[in-house]
């Protein structure tokens, strides 16, 4: 089942938070797009908050009221009021100022703690489990555009690879790679010392997942990558068949967002080996991890022109381009990716941090000598 398209819908007929919720979302988009007053949004957000806040303490871990939180979350976002102004989270050494931890994404009021706890206390429920999974997406694209680690998943990351029910198959791959994800952006983001044990750990589960994964989630069909042209096209099936669904096939974007959460994963990691003396000619240097980095990103945007018409897609090819779209050096490459990025805006305005996109049609603009300025962080080099 599509839950936010039938099962939240459906709990909104009996709770007005929820509607009031779904309204303001609705309402904030097509204000951003100049369709509606900002004053409609708002209206609905001041009446979910208004009728949400008391009942939040005695029915916390009530459906209706997280897929409330987490649609107000997205308001938020789209409003420009739940940004991160942190770069990153330093080392916190002596002689350093250190940062508080409630800067982590995810450690905020209502934040994933109570999400978490909502789906230990309902773990036989299947809209329990698409609420926590919807925030935790969202929470991982604020930590990456952000440049934040989450909170409270290093010592989660276990429970919940193994024992959040899924309703299919395939979802259980795409949640593996989601968490495979957030690992990956703790490493990169948190404070704890970028050691090569954790490195060849992370390295080690991203490979197993790779190499183990169902046959279904490869493309249906795959181009040659011709460097320099238009995006390789990918396509992947958009359907997957699970026997314990008595319905069949379901239609749904799973095999592209497990790829598109894998190829995150390994571009985080290939990008911030940690400055090891212990590290031996094995491994690539920054030239071949640049090489490396601008393959895995053009198979991505490829695999995003031809699934266009998901949002989610959009926004997942979206924050890869982000973080690696400097490596784009021809003009057709550079436009294509643009469009990506102004789709996933016009579908969820503000969805990318407009500075960022300024700043990398800066770097397209002024060509290949502003590329270091770009945004990928080299333990072992100059490079930010």
């Amino acid at each position: 089942m599509k839950h936010f398209s039938i099962a939240i819908p459906e709990l909104a007929q009996g709770c007005a938070s929820l509607t009031n919720a779904i309204m303001a979302f609705s309402a904030k988009q097509l204000s951003l797009q100049g369709k509606l007053p900002e004053a409609v949004s708002l209206h609905y957000t001041d009446a979910c908050y208004k009728l949400l806040l008391p009942r939040l303490q005695e029915k916390a871990f009530v459906a209706a009221g997280l897929a409330s939180v987490l649609l107000l979350r997205m308001v938020q976002h789209m409003t420009g009021k739940y940004r991160l102004s942190k770069a990153r989270v330093p080392y916190t050494n002596e002689g350093k100022d250190s940062v508080s931890t409630d800067l982590r994404v995810g450690h905020d009021f209502l934040g994933l703690d109570v999400f978490l706890n909502a789906l230990r206390a309902n773990l036989d429920s299947s809209v329990h489990a698409a609420i926590f999974v919807n925030m935790l997406r969202f929470y991982t694209h604020l930590a990456l555009t952000g440049e934040q680690p989450l909170a409270l998943l290093d010592s989660n990351c276990e429970w919940l690879c193994h024992e959040l029910p899924m309703p299919t198959d395939s979802r259980r791959w795409e949640w593996c790679a989601l968490m495979e994800c957030c690992r990956a952006v703790n490493f990169v983001f948190d404070d704890k010392p970028k050691t090569m044990e954790r490195w060849l750990e992370l390295e080690s589960q991203t490979n197993d997942w790779r190499t183990s994964k169902a046959s279904y989630l490869d493309p249906i069909y795959s181009e040659e990558d011709t460097e320099g042209d238009a995006f390789p096209r990918t396509v992947f099936a958009s359907e997957t068949h699970d026997y314990f669904h008595a319905q069949g096939p379901v239609a749904d974007d799973t095999t592209v967002a497990a790829f598109l959460y894998h190829s995150l994963s390994t571009l985080l990691l290939i990008n911030n080996i940690p400055d090891d003396t212990a590290r031996n000619d094995g491994f690539p240097t920054p030239e071949q991890i640049d090489r490396q980095s601008y393959t895995i990103l053009r198979r991505v945007c490829g695999t995003a022109a031809c699934h266009s018409d998901s949002v989610p897609t959009l926004i997942k090819a979206g924050d890869v381009i982000s973080y690696a779209g400097h490596l784009l050096k021809t003009k057709v490459e550079q436009d294509a990716a643009y469009e990506l990025l102004m789709k996933a805006e016009k579908q969820f305005p503000g969805i990318q941090p407009k500075e960022k996109i300024d700043r990398l049609a800066s770097v397209w603009a002024g060509g290949s000598n502003m590329a270091h300025q770009l945004y990928i962080w080299r333990p072992w080099t100059s490079k930010h």
